[in-house]
């Protein structure tokens, strides 16, 4: 429950969420999210790095990718061989 992480929740045993603290449910922490870093020593939500989350695109890899620079996966240039440029 959003507002019981907060203290909130004025339903206690009659909310239909979860009153449970899971680190690894937990939502991104939004000062965190837009600022990089959060000042906040006793924060409990989750801060991770977009950069971490963002996997390889898998048609970027095989040569092309149609969605091009809108595309939710990260674009990874591979270096090329010399010793396969060189024949």
């Amino acid at each position: 429950c959003k507002h019981w992480l907060r203290g909130l929740c004025k339903r206690g045993d009659d909310c239909d969420f979860l009153h449970v603290y899971d680190p690894a449910r937990m939502p991104q922490c939004l000062f965190f999210q837009h600022y990089g870093e959060c000042t906040n020593k006793d924060c409990i939500f989750l801060h991770t790095r977009t950069e971490e989350k963002v996997s390889d695109c898998p048609w970027y890899d095989r040569g092309f990718c149609k969605h091009g620079p809108r595309c939710r996966n990260r674009h990874t240039r591979k270096t090329v061989c010399v010793h396969y440029l060189a024949g």
